[in-house]
């Protein structure tokens, strides 16, 4: 793992090694790639150092997408583009809630029935929405893979990939499963999973919070709608398409 020059705040939350690991062995030299909801920069300025290839660096929240630009300057990022954007299932508006508490928890969502609603995420941001379907058509490139961790809004992101993967069929992603997450902002993992199961046929959990034993074995959906809803229960997958 190389060395990044970071500037992190106490809200900032440091990466779990496992998968900037999974990375450097994962990432080819030549891949374009999209890390989707980058927050400061750490994922994309790792992969930059995997490929030479192109990649666009999304962020939604400002703040987060300030530091994420100073990241890329003061590490000479030149093969990352930032975008400032929500990636979701349509083109629009949408509000970002921001955690106070933990900036790398900010949502297109939140319950303000709760203390944690009202008291955490006090503060929106007005941001635009796209779809991969879009930023497909708008670019000239090809995609090798996608990251992809957007606090359980995944599930609307996958439902607006249909041209995407037209395009790019030999893209692989790496996606959190947050089933408490995607319950939160509407969706189910029966959705989830029927996205998955319609353009990928391998899946294997590379980093998993309290699943640790399912890491490096290839799974089915059938096992994710049995992962249970809980706030602190969720995975990283690798999705590798038909």
């Amino acid at each position: 793992m190389e060395q990044l020059k970071i500037q992190y705040r106490k809200q900032d939350k440091k990466l779990d090694s496992v998968v900037i690991d999974w990375l450097y062995e994962f990432i080819k030299p030549n891949w374009n790639c999209i890390d989707i909801g980058a927050n400061i920069g750490i994922i994309s300025l790792h992969i930059s150092k995997c490929t030479n290839g192109k990649i666009l660096a999304i962020e939604p929240e400002l703040a987060n997408y300030e530091i994420l630009q100073k990241h890329i300057a003061s590490n000479k990022a030149s093969n990352i583009q930032c975008l400032r954007l929500a990636i979701s299932s349509s083109v629009g508006v949408s509000y970002m809630y921001v955690n106070r508490k933990n900036f790398g928890d900010n949502r297109c969502w939140v319950n303000k029935n709760t203390t944690e609603g009202r008291e955490v995420f006090k503060k929106t941001e007005k941001v635009k929405t796209t779809t991969l379907d879009v930023l497909a058509s708008d670019s000239d490139t090809k995609f090798d893979f996608v990251k992809m961790d957007i606090q359980g809004m995944e599930w609307k992101a996958l439902d607006g990939m249909g041209k995407f993967m037209d395009i790019n069929p030999q893209a692989r992603f790496l996606i959190e499963f947050w089933p408490w997450g995607i319950k939160g902002c509407g969706g189910s993992v029966e959705k989830f999973c029927n996205s998955i199961d319609r353009y990928f046929t391998n899946i294997s959990v590379v980093n998993g919070s309290k699943i640790k034993s399912s890491c490096g074995i290839k799974i089915t959906t059938k096992f994710l709608k049995r992962i249970p809803c809980k706030r602190k229960l969720h995975c990283d997958l690798l999705l590798e398409p038909r």
